[in-house]
């Protein structure tokens, strides 16, 4: 009888190991773009805000975006990865950037791999930043532009599908 209450919570315990979380989710996705002269686009922001739900701590995120444009003459698909070089304890959450993405109407940004220690593969800078929100991210889009002068400046929402529809926030 022993035995089989031992097995039984050895088998409790593998089970709450085997159903904790051990991810590395997106809590939130938001985008930006500025476009002139009566909707040619301009430049783009992204933000995202990444949480470890891992047992333990993780060194490094890599972001696989992809990104759908019909704002030009031709439809274009992009894909391309972006990593986060920063420690993140269990539990913790971070804001993070793309450095310089591309101006695109809708988007999917996913983890696409965590780790310790040096990442396996390269990517772009994701960056850390105090705030994840649109508003954060079209205050930064206006400082850019205070210096032009093109017309018809307007800030449009881009997307994002699988990463939460952007709201007002």
């Amino acid at each position: 009888m022993r035995l089989l209450a031992l097995a039984a919570c050895g088998g409790l315990f593998f089970c709450q190991l085997a159903c904790a979380s051990t991810t590395v989710d997106l809590e939130r996705v938001r985008g930006v773009y500025s476009t002139h002269f009566h909707g040619i686009p301009d430049s783009g922001r992204i933000c995202a805000v990444i949480s470890n739900r891992r047992g333990s701590p993780v060194d490094w995120v890599r972001l696989r975006l992809a990104s759908r444009s019909g704002l030009a003459e031709r439809p274009g698909r992009w894909r391309s990865a972006w990593l986060y070089r920063g420690r993140l304890e269990p539990g913790e959450s971070v804001a993070v950037e793309l450095d310089r993405p591309p101006v695109s109407d809708q988007i999917r940004l996913t983890v696409h791999g965590a780790g310790r220690g040096r990442p396996t593969r390269t990517g772009r800078p994701a960056v850390e930043i105090p705030e994840c929100s649109e508003r954060a991210l079209s205050a930064a889009l206006e400082r850019d532009a205070a210096a032009r002068e093109a017309p018809g400046r307007e800030i449009v929402r881009m997307a994002a599908p699988g990463g939460g529809e952007p709201s007002r926030d």
